[in-house]
């Protein structure tokens, strides 16, 4: 009793005191909330709750950040602007913690390196991708990680460029994508993301103080295209560039931040600078920039104080709320206040086996000649290159010169799993290709060699082995860091390590000569018509479970379908640009092929590329036929009046399109669709604009739908600051690649429906396009190739001329023919009264469709739903 009543006055302070504290904080007011995900294994929700348009939520974190503001004082204010950021401990707000990087947690103990940005491109498997995010969100936020670095989303424009492997290729519309679904599964595991660099860095060197010069409409369609969907897929935060934007830095570029990214594209949170990318502080604060990151300059909390008490001032009070109200919107957005992230002792769970799956997924075959792919059981192999091997001086025993702490391999010591970059990761393990392999096959039937210079002893193994493994790499990272020479960007793109003499010399003895490719970007391949040279395989950067994931593929355990994300060519010259390496006071890099991106150059300049963007073998063959058109009004697109920010998903015209396995093995294979515009338009050939993953089993079918918003069929108009829809007709090109393209169909969009003129419900190049394992080497012709093969090739004009169409004439006399179609799927011919026809012809040959694929249309209601 006496210490009680000595200690009541303590108990009732402390009791007041949280109290008072408890009252400071919001309350959730929250109108719908999505569960954090802490497995990995799910399917993308149906619902994105964090989505722009879902305002509801978006508004009710905004009114708390409000509220928090208005009660804080403006050194609690400014510690939140600059880093290393401050808490609010009345509020509860804590010293937000960020990190590295885009496959992985930098610095993190025990945690998962995932394959990188590129090779998640290349399953181009929305889900994979989705799953990738939601893991690694999880680590973060299982590591006390509230704001995650990632992801990356510049384009790979420059093709030396060094850390173009962070992102996801060569193509707005796929970057876009795979952006999207890595920002989706990050924040539904609980941790803001930053997507990064706002906007045109894509070469490192000079990136301090260079400008990217690029036109309105470009900057719309291509490098500003993926943070656009990044921000409609829910983006919390944005991390301007180091560059220049025409002439201004990035972090204080007006026109970009407050302008394209906000009042056109909507964004609702903030704006972080790069570590030392904020060269002017009051510029940046004044045009859109909230949080600066240490090493900008003249941007402290100090500085920032002494901008506000300037008379007068030089930043206000007003914009320091708006600043705050910004970077803690996404803080009450994903309920960190309520769900805070907090260290585990398991951060990386199971996720060593996705991390295998998408290595897996991800590996391109680009040829195959002879069936030497899958390997069999029993055969010699002779396993050639030091990529092959584990790392010689341990997994992270390498540090690159300029940054001590980095973390990577060593060139020449072991296999390559990533560049090197703040984009890398501390690797808890490496599952190098060569013991993955031998655990297949046993080590008797394995001979090696992991020197990379002595072709002498190669030759020697390889030329009494029944299949010759050669792996090469070529690697590349981040500003100042320098490898041999390559301060970053890659001074060429040939092979690393000697690379191409060592696979001439390999390929010389042994007929089965398969080239296995750990590179971060585009390479010459010099030796790629050696009639030895059986396989190539693009093995990307695979991460932790490299050699698993690679020995899923040889194998066979796993049927190939990754695809390029970008195009290769046969000579360096037929690339669009070269590094710039002038030292100017500002180096101008000037974005002169505008919408001509990676294969729409190759496209417009008629250049046959070596390997062509979409590109992927597999072990089956798949056989793609009738290309329906399932949209609302046939053959026809009422044209819409658009915004600016690129936000509209009404789907106004959808395809089907049958899938046939007509092989001996089960397969995923990727169907793409490109779309070409009309003159008018004045856009590139065919432009990718929808892409659908699906596995078929043997001699089964499967229908595969693709749809199409009036963002994709628009272009950026410059005069309007809008998107447009221009008028005219519009090709749709179905294939396996860019140049593979299998089935086409048109549409026109118009200014009002004509029901009586002819509808195209489908058009077809061949009755059953197949898309082969067979990878010859590819044709030298400049005409569009139509051939998995590579050896035969068709131009568009010819696919779309030589089709076969089936029509539906409004108020004519149909054929007995069509009639009795309609009749054996269940329909009533319509005679006499035709005004409801456009209604009865969706329904109609989607039954017809079904016909040919399944059989009989089923008679009993829920055989029809299913």
């Amino acid at each position: 009793l006496p210490k009680t009543i000595m200690l009541s006055p303590i108990i009732l302070f402390v009791a007041t005191s949280l109290s008072f504290f408890l009252l400071q904080l919001p309350t959730s007011t929250n109108a719908q909330t999505a569960p954090r995900y802490t497995s990995w294994n799910v399917p993308v929700p149906s619902f994105n709750v964090y989505a722009l348009n879902n305002s509801a939520l978006w508004d009710a974190a905004v009114a708390k950040a409000k509220t928090t503001v208005a009660q804080m004082t403006t050194a609690e204010k400014v510690g939140l602007t600059a880093g290393p950021l401050q808490p609010v401990a009345r509020f509860g707000i804590p010293a937000f913690a960020l990190a590295d990087g885009p496959l992985g947690f930098r610095d993190g103990y025990g945690i998962t390196c995932f394959p990188a940005g590129i090779s998640a491109a290349q399953s181009w498997d929305r889900e994979l991708i989705y799953q990738r995010g939601l893991a690694l969100g999880n680590e973060f936020f299982d590591s006390g990680v509230y704001i995650a670095l990632a992801p990356m989303m510049n384009l790979a424009r420059q093709v030396n460029g060094g850390r173009q492997w962070e992102g996801y290729g060569g193509d707005p519309y796929l970057s876009g994508e795979a952006g999207a679904m890595s920002v989706r599964g990050l924040q539904d595991a609980g941790v803001v993301t930053t997507t990064k660099h706002l906007i045109a860095n894509e070469q490192d060197t000079f990136r301090s103080y260079s400008s990217s010069n690029i036109d309105d409409r470009t900057v719309h369609e291509i490098y500003g295209w993926p943070f656009m969907k990044a921000v409609h897929a829910g983006a919390t935060a944005i991390m301007c560039s180091f560059n220049q934007l025409n002439g201004t830095y990035t972090c204080s570029n007006g026109p970009l931040q407050n302008g394209i990214l906000r009042n056109q594209w909507g964004f609702r949170g903030y704006v972080m600078s790069d570590w030392g990318a904020s060269p002017d502080a009051v510029g940046a604060a004044n045009n859109g920039m909230e949080m600066a990151q240490p090493g900008s300059t003249d941007w402290s909390q100090a500085q920032m104080t002494g901008f506000l008490s300037r008379n007068p001032p030089l930043v206000t009070q007003t914009r320091l709320n708006e600043m705050v109200e910004r970077i803690l919107t996404p803080y009450y957005l994903l309920e960190q206040d309520t769900r805070p992230p907090s260290r585990v002792a398991n951060v990386s769970k199971d996720h060593y086996v996705l991390a295998r799956k998408i290595g897996a997924e991800s590996t391109v075959l680009l040829r195959n000649d002879r069936n030497v792919l899958p390997l069999t059981v029993g055969r010699k192999l002779a396993v050639i290159g030091s990529d092959a091997f584990y790392p010689s001086n341990g997994v992270n025993g390498f540090t690159p010169d300029g940054w001590p702490g980095q973390f990577q391999i060593g060139v020449g010591t072991g296999t390559l799993t990533m560049g090197y970059s703040s984009g890398a990761c501390r690797l808890p393990y490496v599952v190098a290709p060569l013991d993955a392999l031998i655990e297949r096959v046993g080590r008797a039937n394995v001979v090696s060699s992991r020197e990379d210079f002595n072709i002498p002893k190669a030759v020697e193994l390889a030329k009494d082995a029944d299949t010759a493994l050669v792996f090469a790499i070529a690697n590349s990272g981040e500003w100042p860091l320098t490898i041999d020479g390559n301060q970053a960007d890659r001074k060429n793109i040939s092979l690393w390590l000697g690379g191409d003499a060592m696979i001439n010399a390999v390929a010389s003895v042994n007929r089965n000569t398969v080239v296995v490719l750990h590179v971060t970007g585009q390479v010459l391949m010099p030796w790629v018509n050696h009639p030895n040279i059986s396989g190539i395989i693009m093995a990307g950067l695979p991460g932790q479970e490299t050699g698993n994931g690679l020995a899923d593929v040889l194998m066979g355990d796993v049927n190939p379908c990754g695809k390029l994300a970008y195009t290769i060519a046969e000579k360096q010259e037929h690339y669009i640009m070269a590094l710039l390496t002038s030292p100017l006071s500002v180096p101008q890099i000037n974005y002169t092929e505008k919408l001509e991106l990676d294969y729409r150059w190759f496209d417009a300049h008629n250049i046959a590329p070596l390997f062509e963007f979409g590109k992927g073998l597999s072990y089956t063959n798949f056989v793609y036929s009738r290309l329906v058109t399932t949209g609302p009004t046939g053959n026809q697109v009422l044209v819409r009046q658009l915004g600016a920010s690129g936000g509209e998903t009404e789907v106004v015209q959808s395809y089907s399109v049958t899938l046939r396995n007509a092989g001996r093995r089960g397969g995923k294979e990727v169907v793409q669709l490109y779309l070409g515009f009309p003159p008018a338009a004045g856009e590139p050939p065919r432009i990718l604009r929808g892409f659908e993953k699906v596995y078929v089993a043997v001699n089964q079918s499967v229908i595969v739908n693709l749809t199409l918003n009036p963002v994709d069929m628009a272009i950026w108009d410059v005069g309007q600051q809008k998107w447009v829809m221009v008028l005219g007709t519009y090709t749709v090109w179905i294939g396996a690649s860019s140049r593979d393209l299998k089935l086409s169909t048109t549409y026109d969009v118009v200014t009002a429906l004509n029901p009586s003129t002819t509808t195209t419900v489908s058009t077809t190049s061949s009755p059953s396009s197949s898309s082969s394992s067979t990878g010859n080497t590819p044709s030298s012709s400049s005409s569009m190739t139509s051939s998995t093969t590579g050896s035969s090739s068709v131009s568009p004009a010819t696919t779309s001329s030589s089709s076969s169409s089936v029509t539906s004439t409004t108020g004519s006399d149909s054929s007995k023919k069509d009639q009795k179609l309609w009749s054996k799927v269940g329909l009533a011919w319509p005679d006499g009264d035709v005004s409801n026809m456009w209604a009865l012809a969706g329904n109609g040959w989607n039954r017809i469709s079904w016909l040919y694929t399944y059989g009989p249309w089923p008679t009993t209601s829920a055989g029809q739903a299913s």
